[in-house]
Formats: C-alpha cells, sequence, structure tokens
C-alpha cells in the first residue's frame, strides 16, 4: 500500500508546507485521492490532501492548497466527511474557519446523514459553532438518523448556551425526532441546576413552544419551581409568553 500514497500526501503527513508549496508550483493533481493510514494507524482510507490536511490540523497547508484550487466539498471514499466535517471532528477550529472563508459547504452531509454542526456539537467548541450559525447553517434541517434538529441535538448533548443560540436565531423550537420528543421535554429529561433549567424552560415559553400534557408530566419529577411554571404558562399562555420575553 505504501506505493499508493502520493508525494503530496506524504508532504501533508509529515506537515512539510515548504515541500507541499513546491509539489504545487510543479503541478502536481491537488484533488488526487491517496491512501492514507486513520488515527488509529489500522484502517486504510482513500482521500485527498486537503482532507489529510484538515483532519491533522495543519492550517498553512490548508491556506496552501485552497488557493492552489483544491476541492472544498470533496469527501473520503471510508465515511463520506469532507475537509470541514473532519476539521469540526478533530476539534481543529482555525482549519474550520479556514474553509469556512473560503466557500465550504456548512450544511453537506456525511454517510451518517450527519453535517459538520453534529461534529461541533460533541466537541463543545462554542466559537466554532458560532461561526457556523453565523455562516449559513440550516436552523432546523435534520441532522442525523434520529432526526434531530440542532437545537434537539444541543439539548440531548446538554449544551445549553449552544442551545440558547439555536433559540434566539428563531430556530423551530417545536420539532420533534423519531422519539416524539422536542427541545422542552429533553430540557426536563437533563439534570440541570434548578436555575439553569428555569431559563431554558423560560426561553422556550417565550418563543412559543407548545406545552403538552407529556410535558407536565415530566415536570412533576423536575423541581416545583418549573412544575408551576409551566402550569401557569400552559393556562395562561399569552401572559407568560409576554412576561418572558420581557424576561429575556
Amino acid at each position: 500500500m505504501q506505493g499508493d500514497i502520493s508525494p503530496l500526501t506524504l508532504a501533508v503527513l509529515e506537515g512539510e508546507s515548504e515541500l507541499v508549496k513546491n509539489l504545487i508550483s510543479c503541478q502536481v493533481d491537488i484533488n488526487a485521492t491517496s491512501y492514507v493510514y486513520d488515527d488509529t494507524k489500522r484502517v486504510w482510507r482513500r482521500e485527498t490532501a486537503l482532507i489529510t490536511a484538515s483532519r491533522l490540523g495543519h492550517l498553512e497547508i490548508v491556506h496552501l492548497l485552497i488557493e492552489a484550487g483544491a476541492h472544498l466539498d470533496v469527501t473520503d471514499l471510508s465515511l463520506g466527511k469532507s475537509p470541514l466535517h473532519w476539521a469540526c471532528n478533530k476539534n481543529h477550529g482555525l482549519v474550520a474557519n479556514e474553509l469556512i472563508r473560503a466557500g465550504a459547504s456548512i450544511n453537506l452531509r456525511d454517510y451518517a446523514n450527519e453535517t459538520a454542526v453534529v461534529e461541533v456539537i460533541a466537541c463543545r467548541n462554542e466559537l466554532l459553532f458560532h461561526e457556523l450559525l453565523n455562516n449559513g447553517l440550516l436552523l432546523d434541517a435534520r441532522l442525523n438518523y434520529d432526526r434531530d434538529t440542532g437545537l434537539l441535538f444541543c439539548m440531548y448533548m446538554g449544551q445549553v448556551r449552544m442551545a440558547l443560540s439555536f433559540i434566539q436565531a428563531g430556530a423551530d423550537v417545536n420539532c420533534l425526532n423519531t422519539e416524539g420528543m422536542d427541545a422542552l421535554y429533553l430540557t426536563l429529561e437533563l439534570s440541570l441546576p434548578r436555575d439553569v433549567m428555569f431559563v431554558m424552560c423560560n426561553t422556550l415559553v417565550a418563543a412559543e413552544c407548545a406545552i403538552r400534557p407529556d410535558h407536565l408530566r415530566r415536570a412533576q419529577n423536575s423541581c416545583s419551581h418549573v412544575e408551576n411554571f409551566l402550569q401557569n404558562a400552559a393556562t395562561q399562555p399569552g401572559k407568560l409568553s409576554f412576561l418572558c420575553r420581557c424576561a429575556i
């Protein structure tokens, strides 16, 4: 398999930016695929030099390849992940920013039907999350086979601040996943501090989240303050929605 690794990919693997620059000047095919090991050194995958550089976090090399015309949205043949997927997966924020500024698609899906924001939420990278949010992230797109939206996936992962950002950006708070759960139900499922849970419930009600009987039943297992709030919100939605908006 060693013979299947191109000189460009070898240079990328070693982080040799000057060699990469020289190879580019020699007009090598920068979009050719080459076999490389994954991070475990056990699995071979076939990918372009830009994917390899993005996965390894080589910012200067990523910049060189982009300037030379590397395809931004090409995907590897094993997992269907783009350079942006891999940069987000490995938490290489500067590389991801470089790809986004160059025009990489942030809503591209891999073979697991996941977009790059799934990787960012899982890595708890709030700066990169806001970079995606401010550059065309589809707020209510289903991110995976569980049909989670970004808001639902944030709540599932316990990322409250990111969830609040989704709501403030206008995400639909009434979307359900395949298990019939919405953001309010997932909020009540989490073991959150009482004040954090109340802020989240408050924000969801202000965004006109529909309060269902299963919400009220679930609230009985949380603090009485939250339960009473939701009971009142269910019976006086107009008044409470106005008060919530004033509060936030």
